[in-house]
């Protein structure tokens, strides 16, 4: 889709960066498929559920209804109604937030910067270098940028929220401008 160009080509990047950071630290890194204690029912930007729900479209019958009928009993603190036997059924599909959770991030704070990531990673004293390191609000920033583009220029303004939980994004119909 032409439309979520940016947005893919935002994705491709980070893809790229973290596995950059996974080449880097595989040693340190232990988020694999099983690990699924962070994957919970979040919201996300409307261009990541407009993604996300076009994708789902292309998976087979069974799967997409599978799929939308935990969406719709999930509750706000459920885990993620895309996880079967602790994995992604939409793993190339996940948000941006469940690609870098986990890894290594710079988060701005009123002292200053500060660097967090899964405690289960980095668990032998190795420390990631800066350069390994996500800047969260720059991270924050292209993704709120894109998203904004593409709610200018296609979707209508008037009608989305600004944040779309995960299980609506799956079972929403999305309308153009």
């Amino acid at each position: 889709m032409t439309f979520l160009s940016n947005y893919h080509n935002l994705v491709e990047k980070i893809d790229h960066f973290c596995r950059d950071i996974e080449n880097r630290y595989p040693e340190s890194l232990v988020c694999q498929k099983g690990c699924s204690s962070c994957c919970r029912h979040i919201s996300l930007f409307p261009v990541e559920a407009l993604a996300l729900n076009m994708a789902l479209t292309a998976l087979s019958w069974t799967t997409r209804k599978k799929i939308q009928h935990r969406a719709e009993t999930a509750g706000p603190d459920d885990e993620c109604p895309l996880l079967e036997d602790g994995a992604c059924l939409m793993y190339s599909h996940r948000p941006v937030i469940c690609r870098t959770h986990g890894l290594p991030i710079l988060i701005k704070t009123p002292q200053g910067f500060r660097m967090d990531h899964c405690p289960l990673n980095f668990t032998t004293g190795e420390k990631p270098e800066r350069a390994f390191t996500l800047d969260l609000e720059q991270l924050n920033t292209l993704l709120s940028t894109v998203n904004d583009l593409l709610i200018t220029e296609v979707l209508d303004p008037g009608t989305l929220p600004e944040r779309i939980l995960l299980s609506q994004a799956l079972t929403m119909e999305w309308q153009s401008a």
